[in-house]
Order: structure tokens, then C-alpha cells, then sequence
């Protein structure tokens, strides 16, 4: 039995990692005090070293205040850098940066005014950095409602040099290496650093900017509530002037027509309520979700266990499996995980996410780009509820961004959908008759008897919908939970059936 969770990536080893930190304390040691001067309130400035700010945006300090640090000696003439056996390994861990005051340099920590854009490169810049360093940027806004937002213009790593991304001094890394430049990011905390091995440039910008009504992460000002079309009565419209809850009139419904067929491309607008989930600065997502209503996201259980909602993020009009221009992210507030979860046998294998901020603005915009979908209205109860509610022989539609094969790397560049038949759970046991768990009344299960098709790793908590061929209106009626490998003959993938967590949902997703 395999959860439809990506591997894990290989680990590197915590003792040499740890030994290379206390080297490079020992190494970055110096005495004397940094000077307080990274607070600005001019539009632009270098965090380069004070002598290659502009001399209009220096602030007025002393010749002593505004001397550079002692950590770093700036080549003020331009000439190209030169390497030789006698020239030392400068390193400036995280670690250090955490413990300096405020202040200005080649490195360092830094709190940005709103509307100040800071220009961090290379040492050197635009000429080529040396190797061996170890280079560490801090950044905060000094305003609390503000976020900041960097874009990288240079990025011309040299072979070995690594560039990490982390939202907290003792975060999750994400590394960039050549030829890999990180997304624009927008986060309330940034600490960057540049480790290399050779030569190279770098140069990021980073802008603290003020999101009015909360930390909507990409955008800068709110979308004004427009009125769109929804639904086959194209004549009418609505504007999204109120709480979007669950089952709203809006559920379901897209603005491009399309037939799906088993393994195509999603078009861009088709699944306006899928989302992908992710670390709070990963690009791919490791695992899919639903959006049920204006704040709440249904995903597996699995995707979620041992995580924390301070450490992962949610990405809204996401399209692209890696870097997506359109993409919005959304921090968590918490994780809802169904109480009877179990982890052994992955029955209810069904978890919520609350966000932290609302999406009704992007549900109110014409683009048709972010949706909720339906839930069922009644139960199947063990079979013991309406016929249409158990689905056995319906078409169901499932997506995500999840592996192309079984033991493969192989992921697609854009989202994937297929088409597949509902099983009744008396065949889906007898096909897992001989795997130690049990098919029970809390799942639903799907696929070709010749295999083929099939969810896979990573595409875990995305939906599995039904479409009303009248309405066109799609329902979410399975949450992707596991299978044995993927698309093998005789096992069909097994969902969590939604029908059968109702009330719980509605319980947990008060507006």
C-alpha cells in the first residue's frame, strides 16, 4: 500500500552539516560593534557595502557609524577580483547574522520601511563574486501588517555555489543551484543566503510592501468585487459581496466548456477549486487540495500528519506544476485532521485547512480562476443511502499534479485529469483481499480493471469529482488517499468518500 505522497528527498548527514557550522562560526569570529543604519525610509538603496550606495541615499551618519563592516572589505575601484593562496575563507553563517544589530554591509540583517526596495548582490557585483564564501541576507519589515516581496534579476551561479531560501532562521531550506533561479517570492520574512565554490554573480531586490485587509501573499491591493457569469444561465449574474460558504450557488461551476478525456491536460480554468499544497517557499506542490469555501481547504489526512500550519502553505490559481506567474499563496491557520484518522489502515484519511486570510476576492474576480466546488448532499451509508449517493458505475473525474509513472521521477509540467469508473466497495475489497488493511464504508474506489490509468504519488488529497452532464456543475466526492503502486491491473486507487464526513465538515468550516 503506498499513500499518494512523493518520496522523501535524500538526507544529507546532520554530523558533517553540524561540523561545517561550528568551522564556519569559528572562522566568521570578529570583535566590534555594527553600526545601526539599515532602517531606511529613502524609495531605493544597495545593500551591497555603504560605499557603493549612492551618495544622495546615504543617510547621515558619522564617518564612524557609516564605515563598513569589519566582516567585509569592499574593492571600491571596480577591478576584477583575484584569488590567491593567501587569501582567506570569509563565512557568514545564519547563525551569526541572527545575533548582529541592524546594520549595513555585503551581508547582514536588514528592516525594511514600506515601500523601500532593497538591492542585495554579490560581493563585488557586477563583477564576479569569489569562491568560498558564505554569504547571509536577513530581512523584516518594520511595519507588521507589511510582507515582503523579492525578485531576482541576476542569476548567474557558478558551478557548485548554492543559493538557500528560508522563511525563518532555523526554517526549511529550499537550495537553488545553477541554472535553477528561485520564483519570485513574497513572505513576511526572508533570509537568503549565498554559499560558493566558485565564481559567480547575484543580484535580488526585495520590497516591503503593505497588503491592505491582511497577509494575502502576491498581491499587493485587494481586487474590488466584480460581478462574473456562473452556471448554464449565462444571462444571469452575481456579485460576491457576501461570505462564500459551502455549497454556495457559485460550487462547481466553470467558465470553459470542455470534454475530459483519461490523461490530458487540465485546461487553465477547468478546476478552479484545486489547489496545491506545499511548503511556505516550495514551488511544486507535494500534495493537492479542494477548495469547499471562502477559507477552508479539504485535503487528505496523510498530507498533513506531522506537519505543522505554520510550515506549509496553500497555492490558489495554481496551473503550473513549478514556477506559475499566476499563482497566489496562501498561509495556513490551521490544521483540522478527522479524529478517527488512522494512519495504519488510512481510513479517514480526510483533513482541513483553514487559511488565515479570505478568498473571497479571488472567487468575486471575472477571471473565473478560483472557485469552490460542491459537496454531496446526502450519505451513501454503507449502501444504506440513496442509490445516486453510493456512485457505483458513475464517471469520475480525478487531477492533480502527481507522478507520470511508479518508480519514476517523472512529474508533468502542468496539472493532469483522468476519467474513470466507480467501484462498488464490495469489488474493490474482494481486488484487496489479500493486503493487510480493510475497504470501509469511509472509502470509494476507482479505476480500469486493466489498470492503466490511475492517481500516483503526489497527487494525494486532490479531488475526485463527478460532473452533472444537465448542470455542468462538478461535486467533490472522493479525497485521493492511496493504492497499491499505481495503475497496476486489479488494484483501483481508494479515496475518502466526503459523503460520509458531512457533518464533521460542516462543523469545522463556520465562517
Amino acid at each position: 500500500m503506498t499513500n499518494r505522497l512523493p518520496a522523501p528527498p535524500p538526507m544529507t548527514s546532520k554530523m558533517l552539516l553540524m561540523l561545517f557550522l561550528v568551522i564556519a562560526q569559528l572562522l566568521g569570529q570578529t570583535s566590534g560593534q555594527l553600526a545601526d543604519v539599515s532602517r531606511w525610509d529613502d524609495h531605493t538603496f544597495d545593500a551591497q557595502a555603504t560605499v557603493a550606495v549612492a551618495r544622495s541615499l546615504r543617510p547621515q551618519l558619522s564617518a564612524k557609524e557609516a564605515r563598513p563592516s569589519p566582516l567585509f572589505e569592499p574593492q571600491d575601484d571596480g577591478s576584477p577580483w583575484e584569488r590567491s593562496a593567501s587569501t582567506p575563507r570569509r563565512y557568514v553563517s545564519p547563525f551569526q547574522v541572527a545575533r548582529l544589530v541592524l546594520q549595513m554591509g555585503a551581508y547582514g540583517r536588514f528592516e525594511l520601511v514600506t515601500g523601500v526596495t532593497a538591492t542585495l548582490s554579490s560581493l563585488y557585483f557586477p563583477g564576479l563574486y569569489p569562491p568560498y564564501q558564505w554569504k547571509t541576507w536577513q530581512l523584516t519589515a518594520e511595519d507588521e501588517q507589511a510582507t515582503l516581496r523579492m525578485t531576482c534579476d541576476t542569476y548567474e551561479l557558478g558551478k557548485g555555489d548554492r543559493l538557500v531560501l528560508r522563511d525563518s532562521v532555523r526554517g526549511r531550506r529550499t537550495y537553488y543551484s545553477p541554472g535553477d533561479p528561485p520564483p519570485d517570492v513574497t513572505q513576511p520574512f526572508i533570509l537568503l543566503e549565498l554559499r560558493s565554490r566558485s565564481e559567480g554573480r547575484l543580484r535580488c531586490s526585495v520590497k516591503a510592501v503593505r497588503v491592505e485587509g491582511g497577509s494575502q501573499l502576491g498581491q499587493v491591493t485587494p481586487r474590488p468585487v466584480v460581478p462574473f457569469e456562473v452556471g448554464v444561465a449565462l444571462n444571469q449574474t452575481r456579485q460576491v459581496d457576501r461570505p462564500v460558504d459551502l455549497n454556495d450557488p457559485i460550487c462547481g461551476k466553470v467558465q470553459t466548456n470542455v470534454r475530459i478525456v483519461g490523461g490530458e491536460v487540465v485546461p487553465r480554468k477547468a478546476l478552479p477549486w484545486m489547489v496545491g499544497i506545499t511548503s511556505l517557499i516550495g514551488r511544486g506542490p507535494y500534495c493537492g487540495g479542494s477548495i469547499i469555501n471562502e477559507r477552508f481547504i479539504l485535503t487528505a489526512a496523510h498530507c498533513v500528519k506531522n506537519r505543522e500550519a505554520s510550515r506549509i502553505s496553500v497555492l490558489v490559481r495554481k496551473y503550473k506544476r513549478y514556477r506559475d506567474e499566476d499563482q497566489i499563496r496562501f498561509y495556513v491557520k490551521q490544521i483540522i485532521k478527522h479524529p478517527d484518522y488512522n494512519k495504519i489502515r488510512s481510513d479517514s484519511d480526510i483533513a482541513i485547512l483553514e487559511l488565515r486570510d479570505t478568498l473571497r476576492e479571488l472567487i468575486s474576480s471575472e477571471d473565473g480562476r478560483v472557485r469552490p466546488i460542491c459537496l454531496p448532499s446526502a450519505a451513501c451509508g454503507g449502501g444504506s443511502g440513496p442509490a445516486e449517493a453510493c456512485l457505483t458505475g458513475r464517471t469520475s473525474l480525478i487531477a492533480g499534479w502527481g507522478l507520470l509513472r511508479q518508480d519514476s521521477l517523472d512529474y508533468p509540467d502542468v496539472a493532469l485529469q483522468v476519467e474513470l469508473p466507480v467501484l462498488s466497495n464490495d469489488k474493490c475489497a474482494e481486488d484487496y483481499a489479500n493486503e493487510p488493511f480493510v475497504i470501509t464504508s469511509n472509502m470509494v474506489c476507482a479505476g480500469l480493471p486493466e489498470g492503466g490509468k490511475d492517481t500516483c504519488q503526489g497527487d494525494s488529497g486532490g479531488p475526485m469529482m463527478l460532473r452533472d452532464s444537465a448542470t455542468k456543475v462538478h461535486t467533490l466526492v472522493g479525497v485521493v488517499s492511496f493504492g497499491k503502486g499505481c495503475a497496476q491491473r486489479g488494484f483501483p486507487g481508494v479515496y475518502a468518500r466526503v459523503s460520509e464526513y458531512l457533518p464533521w465538515i460542516r462543523e469545522n468550516t463556520v465562517l
